[in-house]
């Protein structure tokens, strides 16, 4: 299987290995929204990424977790949105753009810009595993 970012729904009943590239250039043309930081990232409708080695909040409180995560997080670009797409029981999951969102809370941010993607868009980028 090729490298790809990896999601999970709550309850890892949903995952999916898309490529990146691919859905970043399929939903170029899907709008843009701004979506509310929490400050603690525990919030009921926080971005939850895939399942890491350590929680978005964990890395805030601890940056020694992980030098090369903090390194990313404090280089970049807030000028790209994430990618969100809605789970089965009303929260976000982060498909893409978890450093982007760390930066957010970090530097107190009230939004981050985000865009959504659907079932549809996950679906249409994911890896396939014949090729």
């Amino acid at each position: 299987m090729a490298p790809g970012d990896e999601i999970s729904s709550s309850g890892g009943k949903m995952t999916y290995v898309v490529d990146i590239h691919a859905l970043i250039h399929q939903t170029a043309n899907h709008p843009t929204q701004s979506i509310r930081c929490w400050t603690n990232m525990e919030g009921p409708n926080v971005p939850r990424p895939a399942p890491d080695l350590f929680s978005p909040q964990e890395l805030l409180d601890d940056p020694s977790k992980s030098p090369q995560h903090w390194k990313q997080l404090q280089e970049c670009d807030m000028i790209y949105p994430i990618l969100l797409t809605n789970a089965p029981d009303g929260s976000w999951n982060m498909v893409n753009g978890k450093h982007r969102y760390i930066k957010s809370v970090l530097e107190k941010r009230e939004f981050v810009i985000a865009r959504i993607v659907s079932l549809e868009d996950l679906d249409a980028a994911k890896w396939d595993d014949a090729e």
